[in-house]
């Protein structure tokens, strides 16, 4: 398989010191990793317009406010193939205010491929054993003010 070059914008959504998360097995690692959600920016889509579309397809939900935090750089290799993602990641909130009050969301790929996604802390990712991707967004974390 070739290697894989991407562009992708992926949204921070807080809930006080929690963020929403989608949660994937890597059955190459045999570990559960997650991650915000969002997806690949499409030719010549702009990445927050990307933003909007992925959180309203994933989950039918509507976000305000977004915010570019930073940008992140990831190699890595999943299901044996190399990956190379420039990572656009926004912060934003819901336009819905109740969705902060769901415990989990249902998020649906466009392949039609279901997820959970939970509400977890730093520490809560830690203490399950998960990975947090992409890399470097931990560190983006602690040092930003937003978290």
């Amino acid at each position: 398989m070739p290697p894989t070059f991407r562009l992708k914008a992926l949204c921070l959504l807080f809930r006080d010191d929690q963020m929403l998360l989608s949660k994937h097995f890597d059955k190459n690692r045999n570990d559960y990793f997650v991650r915000p959600l969002g997806g690949t920016v499409e030719f010549q889509e702009r990445s927050e317009d990307t933003l909007r579309r992925e959180i309203k397809e994933e989950i039918g939900a509507e976000i305000i406010e977004p915010q570019l935090v930073t940008v992140i750089e990831d190699i890595f290799d999943y299901r044996g193939a190399p990956y190379h993602d420039v990572v656009f990641l926004y912060q934003a909130k819901f336009a819905d205010a109740s969705l902060y009050q769901k415990e989990d969301i249902v998020c649906i790929e466009i392949d039609g491929a279901v997820f959970p996604t939970y509400w977890h802390s730093l520490d809560e990712i830690k203490e399950n054993g998960y990975r947090l991707v992409p890399d470097g967004l931990e560190a983006a974390l602690n040092n930003s003010p937003l978290y």
